[in-house]
């Protein structure tokens, strides 16, 4: 079963818990269709195939002893929950099957196959108001064959092992079916994994692909070893240990860090997140450095396994930045957005290069607008970020920052951004109930969200900030940030304060979160 299912899900009222077969399909290609050809096969998809699959399918399993419990379509998906295997098992093939005989042609439309991917689990079945109370069901398992499907080979049957297991209980299944393994498949939107499974008739042969599919390859390529014992150790007391000094202490007399040269790559990556974190950049980048050039033999090839990975070079590149190398970072950061362009946070940390580098000289010590044309492109950056992604705060706020830093119209929009991060993000204001929300989740609070949300109220009521100290306050207690995270938010209040004119007014917020007090 996928790690990311919570069984425990709660029920909607009026709803009772269950075991049931459930089915998710769509068309793969069906958003594709050329835009000049859209009108003519939408339309006969709805006046032709969908008529002849209700007619042909659908209707046969409405009726009878074990019928079709929910049938739900929204454009080319469908939905189907059974509590019967064998009719479950030949509904999907039946589904299958007709997309295979469906004459395309003679309809004007493109040949198109179905992805269909089934599971069993539970599940809660309730009236819908909104489908007119129609039965459907809801539950953390009616999501896992909705991430199977779009991994599943257009034409084929994908499902679960719980699916399997459940529906070789009967007899006739067993007779009739064939699972094949697939072995362990990744699911879509980081999921987790299950164990998959190929369904087809007996009479359907067997594909060359499938014995291919079950295998994992990898094993073909060199493997970084993980973390030994001492390293684990030395990680667990690093990531408990919250006093600055205590940390940087532990880190000067730590062995396996005086000689980081024989470390395991995970150990490394981990080590440099927590010397960021600590605020020992330099030494962060050192093990980073290390990271990079390790090599792994393959027969009589060098390989590099952490060279071009984009962890490693994003967290070079805010080190980088916080030590003022600007070019250095900024070159890192868009060879990593250069790999994925469409990363919002990418972008994000590309936006950061260009406000730092227009904030400060290599050598200044103290923000000014020396380069307003570099951070006027920053801002631009983070709200294209902010655009990609409209779920992501940390451009929302930083685009913020800097409207109301270089002033006139953009100051007002900056003021308007704020004043969205605290409308949109309003659950990061109550802090017990975050917390609270947080755990049951089984997460750690997050830092970053709730102190956002304080700095946008702290933007939009400029001088009169004697209420909002007290809540700067409560956020250090009850969430202990760490010294990055204390640091880092102290330093984009500060530069706030001073371009702006307003430290004075900032100051007993900096005072709090003073990282070495």
């Amino acid at each position: 079963m996928g790690d990311s299912i919570d069984a425990s899900l709660s029920a909607p009222a009026g709803s009772k818990s269950d075991h049931g077969f459930i089915v998710f399909s769509d068309i793969h290609g069906f958003s594709k269709v050329k835009k000049s050809r859209r009108d003519k096969v939408y339309r006969a998809f709805a006046n032709e195939l969908l008529p002849s699959l209700n007619k042909k399918v659908i209707q046969k399993f409405r009726k009878g002893p074990d019928p079709l419990d929910v049938f739900n379509t929204w454009g080319d998906g469908m939905m189907a929950v059974f509590s019967d295997a064998l009719q479950t098992v030949r509904f999907l093939v039946k589904y299958r099957d007709f997309f295979h005989g469906f004459k395309f042609s003679n309809n004007r439309m493109p040949k198109m196959k179905p992805r269909i991917a089934a599971h069993f689990g539970p599940l809660f079945r309730f009236q819908d108001a909104t489908l007119e109370g129609r039965p459907n069901v809801t539950g953390a398992h009616v999501i896992l064959p909705a991430r199977l499907e779009p991994m599943t080979r257009s034409g084929e049957i994908y499902v679960t092992k719980d699916f399997k297991d459940s529906a070789r209980t009967s007899y006739q299944v067993k007779k009739k079916y064939v699972f094949d393994s697939l072995g362990m498949m990744r699911l879509a939107k980081d999921f987790g994994e299950d164990k998959v499974f190929r369904l087809r008739k007996r009479t359907d042969p067997k594909e060359i692909i499938d014995p291919i599919m079950a295998l994992d390859l990898t094993n073909t390529l060199p493997r970084p070893k993980g973390p030994d014992d001492d390293e684990k150790k030395l990680l667990d007391s690093l990531g408990a240990t919250r006093n600055p000094q205590a940390f940087q202490a532990l880190v000067q007399v730590s062995p396996l860090i005086k000689d980081m040269s024989n470390r395991s790559g995970p150990f490394l990556f981990a080590l440099a997140t927590l010397l960021k974190s600590g605020g020992m950049y330099q030494k962060a980048i050192d093990a980073l450095d290390l990271l990079e050039n390790q090599v792994l033999k393959a027969e009589d090839l060098e390989i590099r396994p952490y060279q071009y990975d984009l962890k490693v070079l994003a967290l070079k590149t805010d080190c980088l930045s916080r030590l003022r190398r600007y070019q250095e970072a900024a070159n890192l950061i868009y060879g990593v957005f250069k790999a994925n362009e469409n990363d919002s946070n990418t972008l994000s940390m590309l936006a950061a290069q260009y406000k730092r580098h227009g904030l400060y000289a290599t050598s200044d010590t103290t923000p000014s607008m020396r380069d307003r044309t570099l951070i006027d492109r920053a801002l631009n950056l983070y709200k294209e970020a902010f655009r990609r992604d409209i779920t992501a705060y940390y451009p929302a706020i930083n685009a913020a920052y800097l409207g109301i830093m270089l002033g006139g119209k953009q100051s007002d929009e900056g003021r308007k951004l704020a004043a969205f991060v605290c409308k949109y993000w309003q659950e990061g204001w109550d802090i017990d109930a975050w917390r609270r929300a947080a755990t049951e989740r089984g997460e750690k609070p997050d830092w970053w969200l709730p102190v956002s949300v304080a700095e946008a109220q702290m933007l939009l009521e400029g001088d009169s900030l004697e209420a909002l100290v007290s809540h700067f306050a409560k956020l250090v207690n009850e969430l202990k940030p760490t010294w990055f995270e204390k640091a880092s938010t102290r330093e984009q209040i500060e530069i706030y304060g001073i371009v702006t004119g307003r430290i004075g007014q900032v100051q007993p917020i900096l005072d709090i979160l003073d990282p070495n007090g």
